[in-house]
């Protein structure tokens, strides 16, 4: 059965997008945000010259530039695995590509926090690959929070979109889900009327004929059982 691109305004609608459609987006998305991750983190580590804790005030008491390499994860989190991370990157930018193939009915907020999440986990793979360590460069002056970059935030906010997306507006899981499956009961039982409607000349016939059968009402009955003994 060949996909289609729903029209239907409810935002609870199945959405199934042709294939071609998804990575239409996706691509794009994935593309641009791996680029501003590795560009932004070059121009850091240019206007730093390389020194670890060079810092830099972007917004005065809100954020600063702030020259780090973290050999974890997305906010410096379990430093000291590299090997682990580039395999987990990988094997999710190949699930979120099985998955946009395979699956029939996705969101169009799954369809752009994926590419997000790939772009990011893209991004931090290829500093980890490149420089041993992945360069995080934005730090909260106004709050003790660990130092991040562009490809953590895009990670961050793809899984957020993608969870809202799944828990929201795919099918299997949207609040009108009991809605779409009365309404397709609905049709169904107006498809078994109409089909009973176009029964040919004799079984009509047959069927009026059952319905004009005499009933024997039970005084008769017991009359006929009188008459019989």
């Amino acid at each position: 059965m060949s996909e289609q691109v729903s029209t239907d305004k409810d935002p609870y609608t199945p959405f199934s997008p042709l294939r071609r459609w998804r990575f239409a987006v996706v691509v794009p998305i994935f593309v641009a945000t791996l680029l501003a991750d590795q560009l932004s983190k070059e121009a850091i580590r240019q206007a730093a010259n390389g020194v670890l804790g060079w810092t830099q005030p972007l917004l005065p008491g809100f954020m600063s530039f702030t020259l780090t390499a973290n050999t974890g994860a997305a906010f410096s989190l379990g430093e000291g695995k590299l090997g682990l991370f580039i395999c987990i990157a990988v094997v999710s930018v190949l699930a979120s590509g099985i998955y946009l193939v395979r699956a029939r009915h996705v969101s169009w907020l799954e369809v752009c926090g994926l590419a997000l999440v790939a772009g990011g986990a893209v991004g931090n793979a290829l500093d980890r690959m490149l420089h041993g360590s992945v360069t995080d460069f934005l730090a909260t002056d106004f709050i003790n929070f660990p130092v991040f970059n562009i490809a953590d935030i895009a990670i961050t906010l793809g899984v957020l979109l993608a969870f809202i997306g799944f828990a929201v507006f795919v099918p299997a899981s949207s609040p009108a889900k009991a809605s779409h499956v009365k309404n397709v009961s609905a049709a169904l039982r107006g498809d078994a009327d109409a089909s009973a409607s176009r029964l040919s000349p004799e079984a009509a016939s047959a069927t009026q004929e059952g319905d004009r059968t005499p009933q024997t009402s039970p005084s008769e009955a017991g009359e006929d059982d009188r008459q019989d003994v």
